[in-house]
Parts: structure tokens; sequence; C-alpha cells
């Protein structure tokens, strides 16, 4: 399993710091970083020895018109990173389509993330979204489930088609009740998705961030903790 760390702040060489002391595989971008140019982050890739896996956009997807999205394709591939995360889909599934047909002729992963709000914000849309498009990958964040009272693996994940299509998997665990736990001691069912990927032969990735006022150092020990009880 590769561990990334992500973070939407604009100091990259505290990014990088971190990964190293995690001694994670790769470093996701927040969408502000895009201010760095490429030739600094291809300079800042070569000394770190660390590689950038993805590009996180923050915005609705329907705020991104076809050349924005051309844009920052052509920023992922001016430097190495090889997948777009739209973290907040937005209610609109045909501004979501759109961006798939203009992403289409680039060499890049393109997921979505479920989350409260969204086309994807419940099992139904969830499993129909991605049984009609194969092309798109899932950056799956249980916590938003668990929050609902859903459980996230065995009534959102496991036998649907989209865990088919798992890209990534975000590192956030709470309870039914909403409050935020470490990874393990909440209701995210973090173990078992991860459990469920392995067992299609799919190796997602895991992305660690700051919540809750825990660190990502330790969310990420908490979840090798986690993954090694399975």
């Amino acid at each position: 399993m590769a561990f990334s760390i992500y973070s939407p702040a604009d100091d990259l060489p505290a990014l990088e710091a971190l990964a190293h002391s995690m001694k994670a595989h790769g470093v996701e971008l927040g969408e502000r970083q895009t201010a760095f140019g490429a030739r600094e982050l291809r300079r800042a890739r070569l000394e770190s020895g660390l590689r950038y896996v993805c590009l996180n956009l923050e915005n609705d997807t329907a705020a991104y018109h076809a050349d924005d999205l051309r844009a920052l394709a052509g920023f992922c591939e001016a430097n190495g990173i090889g997948a777009l995360v739209f973290r907040r889909p937005g209610g609109d599934i045909q501004k979501a389509l759109e961006a798939l047909d203009t992403l289409a002729v680039f060499r890049l992963n393109v997921a979505f993330e479920n989350c409260d709000g969204s086309f994807l914000s419940d099992i139904k849309d969830l499993d129909g979204f991605y049984r009609k498009n194969r092309g798109a990958l899932l950056c799956y964040n249980g916590a938003e489930f668990a929050k609902k009272r859903v459980h996230p693996f065995l009534s959102a994940l496991e036998g649907q088609t989209c865990r088919r299509q798992l890209f990534m998997i975000r590192v956030r665990d709470c309870r039914f009740d909403g409050l935020d736990a470490l990874p393990g001691d909440g209701d995210a069912e973090l173990a078992e998705s991860f459990s469920a990927a392995a067992g299609l032969g799919r190796d997602p990735w895991a992305s660690v961030a700051a919540y809750g006022g825990f660190g990502p150092a330790e969310i990420h020990r908490r979840m090798l903790s986690a993954l090694l009880k399975i």
C-alpha cells in the first residue's frame, strides 16, 4: 500500500518534510499549489525524491470551464502528476460528465470523491454513476457515510460496482454520532475497505491529512496499526 500526504497549504517544503518523516511514497497537492511554477516543482521533486501523486481540485465541478481543465491537465503533465481528484463534485452530474469528456484526451486518472451535497452523496447514486462511467475513478471517503449512520463498507462499498474503480481512500474516521476519531476507533470501516480492494487485486492510494485535531503522522501510525489487525 502506498500512503500519500494531502494538504492544500502553500508550504511545499513543509509538506515534503512531513512525507519524509512518515516515509510516505507520495505527496498530493492542493489546488492553490498550482501557483508553483513547473520548473520549481520539477526541481523540488528531483531534490526530495518524492512522487507527486495528484492534484486535488477544491471547487465544485461546475466552477471549471473546459479551458481551465485543459490548463490543469497540462500542469499535471508538466510536473509528473498522474491524477486529478474532484474533492467536491457538486450536485450537477452533467458538469462532471463534461469534465470527463474534456479530460479524456489526457493521460490522467480522473477521480471524484463522494461527499455530502454532491451527486455522489448516497449509495444508489454513487454506484449508478460508476456503473455507467467506467472511465471515472473513485476517491472513497467512508467517513461521509459513517456520519450519516450508514455502514461505509457493508452498505456503501461491498458488492457495489464502484469498488472496482477505487483509486484512492481518504484515511478519515468518525463515529456514527459524527465525532471525529483516529483510524480504527470510529465507524468508517477503513480496514475493511482496504481489505476489499486487496481482494479485487486493487492497490488504492491511502490519503492522509490532518483532521479533527489529529496530525498526519499520528493518523498514519494508527492506520498502519489498524491494517495489521486484519
